[in-house]
């Protein structure tokens, strides 16, 4: 869940591309509510999400290589997924799962509603977007959102990644948007999930945010001693 809302989450002038963005989110759903951050420095990206129950967690990529680093502050472990080329990841993907179960298609843009609602201090647009197994999202656009040349830089940078080949037509193509998404409605399975901006701001981030902290361990998934699984299997 966290990585999926990370995912839906999870999303100019020359000044722009040097400066950097925070993009502050409230993620709520029947059951939970999260607080998403997402900020920028150059080629790196950093999505947080602050979780009181589970812990949280935070994902840093490199835009440009796509490598990652998984970090789970509660436990102080990270976990590092190297980027992949992405013709060989198609390839080894239709291998493991068949042809017609994997989505390579190009994303599909939202399509205009032509209705419109003013979310907060905004007037908006609604666009909606069919996705596969079901899934419907909506996304409230605001035109005349502060400061948006600058911010849309980046934003198209997230939006970029989440399209890569191996999640290819699973999420929407934004990017060309006329405005700042300030709203957005995901349902899928019967379940549904409301992301809501609380802010963007073109500001400085400390570029020691998006370096693994010295004290945090690598992750090792459990080792299980073939002994212990036999008499575990005997048991029962």
């Amino acid at each position: 869940m966290k990585r999926i809302l990370i995912l839906l989450s999870i999303i100019s002038t020359s000044f722009a591309m040097r400066a950097d963005l925070v993009i502050q989110e409230q993620a709520v759903e029947p059951h939970a509510t999260n607080d998403l951050i997402i900020k920028f420095h150059g080629d790196k990206m950093l999505n947080e999400q602050l979780d009181a129950t589970s812990g949280d967690f935070i994902l840093i990529s490199d835009l440009a290589t796509r490598d990652s680093i998984s970090l789970s502050p509660k436990q102080k472990t990270y976990m590092k997924q190297w980027g992949t080329n992405e013709p060989n990841i198609e390839v080894a993907l239709k291998k493991a799962f068949g042809e017609t179960n994997v989505i390579f298609a190009d994303p599909a843009k939202p399509l205009d509603t032509g209705k419109t609602e003013k979310v907060g201090d905004y007037e908006t647009e609604i666009y909606s977007w069919f996705g596969p197994n079901g899934m419907v999202q909506k996304f409230w656009v605001a035109k005349d959102f502060p400061n948006y040349a600058a911010i849309k830089t980046d934003r198209d940078k997230m939006y970029q990644w989440n399209s890569f080949s191996a999640t290819k037509g699973s999420q929407p193509d934004l990017r060309q948007l006329p405005g700042m998404v300030v709203k957005t409605q995901i349902d899928i399975t019967g379940r549904s999930i409301t992301v809501s901006l609380i802010s963007a701001k073109v500001e400085p981030v400390d570029p020691s945010e998006f370096e693994l902290p010295a004290d945090y361990t690598e992750w090792k998934p459990p080792v299980f001693h073939p002994l212990t699984i036999t008499m575990t299997n005997s048991i029962k």
